[in-house]
């Protein structure tokens, strides 16, 4: 595997049966149902992983202005 970026979430590589690959992005978060959407292309998936950074910060936002 590539390393391990420490930014959340994690990119990873698949290789099927065929030798095709595809990428998994790694949503899990503590004490959550597993997410690991797949996508066919790597910019894909890089693109899926900013949209979740995304949303987490926006909601971490969301949280700290809470009345």
């Amino acid at each position: 595997m590539a390393g391990k970026s420490k930014e959340w979430p994690h990119i990873y590589p698949k290789v099927n049966k065929l030798g095709d690959i595809s990428w998994w992005v790694d949503l899990r978060a503590v004490n959550a149902k597993p997410k690991r959407p797949t996508f066919p292309t790597k910019a894909a998936a890089e693109a899926r992983a900013q949209a979740a950074r995304t949303e987490r910060e926006r909601e971490g936002k969301e949280a700290a202005n809470f009345p």
